[in-house]
């Protein structure tokens, strides 16, 4: 597994549809559960929940949406945009180009992780995390 924690958890959803599974197991982390919940909010998953595996260690059990159905397949790809390497940020001004393009795009704002359209109306920038579509 490599460092980029948001990388593992985008893989691990598109590997998860690829083999056409009704759920996937991932490592808890406040980021992830944070990010999930976002997807089950624009209804790109079904359900995120936070589970023990033992003493102090937790993991995500997310649910997926109709993995089976090519037709109706909520997600079709994911995009990682920031990189370990190179990190895109925008301002409030440049969120408008983001909301018109294809998919949902997540920012990491100062108030904590949401889509650009959440951005714009409370007036945030940040950095660029995913584009789920």
């Amino acid at each position: 597994m490599s460092q980029d924690t948001i990388a593992n958890f985008l893989s691990a959803l598109r590997n998860a549809y690829a083999a056409g599974k009704n759920e996937t197991q991932m490592p808890f982390s406040g980021f992830n559960l944070n990010l999930a919940q976002i997807l089950v909010k624009e209804r790109y998953l079904t359900k995120v929940e936070k589970v023990a595996a033992g003493k102090n260690i937790f993991k995500l059990v997310i649910t997926l949406n109709n993995p089976r159905d090519k037709k109706r397949r909520p997600i079709t790809n994911i995009k990682r945009i920031s990189k370990s390497g190179v990190r895109h940020y925008v301002s409030v001004e440049e969120l408008a180009g983001h909301n018109r393009r294809l998919g949902t795009v997540v920012i990491s704002t100062p108030k904590g992780l949401m889509t650009t359209k959440e951005a714009k109306k409370n007036n945030l920038g940040g950095e660029l995390i995913c584009r789920v579509w």
